[in-house]
């Protein structure tokens, strides 16, 4: 059964341009390691909360992508950069009890 991580940023509110290069740039990367994003969204009443959800295929596969992710110099570079400019992140795991056909 699929694997979903809900990943939430709370930003500094001046850096709301370079989150956006930066996020750009991540989905590049997670487009070379075949990460599936399922999308990025701004909360409607704090524009420097932003969510986004990915989904793996299992554990296995959850683990060998993120391994891969960690081991990219560009990742990590970008890594650092969002860790400047954020002040609050939270991952959670989700498991699917039920999801539409």
């Amino acid at each position: 059964m699929a694997l979903y991580m809900l990943y939430h940023t709370k930003s500094k509110t001046e850096g709301h341009d370079e989150l956006d290069e930066i996020r750009s740039e991540f989905e590049e990367i997670y487009k070379k390691y075949e990460v599936d994003i399922v999308g990025f969204w701004e909360n409607a009443e704090d524009a420097s909360e932003i969510y986004y959800l990915s989904r793996y295929e299992d554990d296995v596969d959850y683990k060998k992508k993120t391994e891969r992710l960690r081991s990219d110099e560009r990742y990590a570079q970008l890594s650092k950069r969002l860790n400047e400019l954020r002040v609050d992140t939270k991952a959670t795991r989700l498991n699917p009890i039920w999801l539409p056909e």
